[in-house]
């Protein structure tokens, strides 16, 4: 499944469209973005870490049962709420490209 994110630069009127791949599986419900980061939650009860610039998946976070609710980014950290009456806080460093490590 494919998810689409849509920017839009209110002041300048640019529009920027980038398709997200291999996306939840269901609704996604909240969104942050964090420099070339982008982390979405979804009714799939997972918070899926894109890179802004392709849209390329990096990682996919699991913990919750239900679905993602709200998503709060600080750094990087990921801290989010469930439907499952959770929080999870996730820590995940980015090595290089394509590694990656969860704390």
């Amino acid at each position: 499944m494919q998810g689409m994110l849509s920017e839009e630069n209110w002041t300048t009127g640019n529009n920027q469209k980038l398709v997200l791949k291999g996306a939840h599986t269901g609704p996604i419900t909240c969104i942050q973005l964090n420099g070339d980061t982008v982390v979405s939650g979804g009714a799939d009860a997972a918070l899926q870490v894109w890179n802004r610039q392709d849209g390329s998946k990096r990682v996919q976070l699991r913990g919750h049962t239900a679905e993602v609710q709200t998503l709060e980014l600080r750094g990087n950290r990921a801290v989010s709420g469930s439907a499952d009456s959770t929080i999870r806080v996730f820590i995940y460093l980015f090595i290089n490209q394509n590694e990656f490590i969860i704390v």
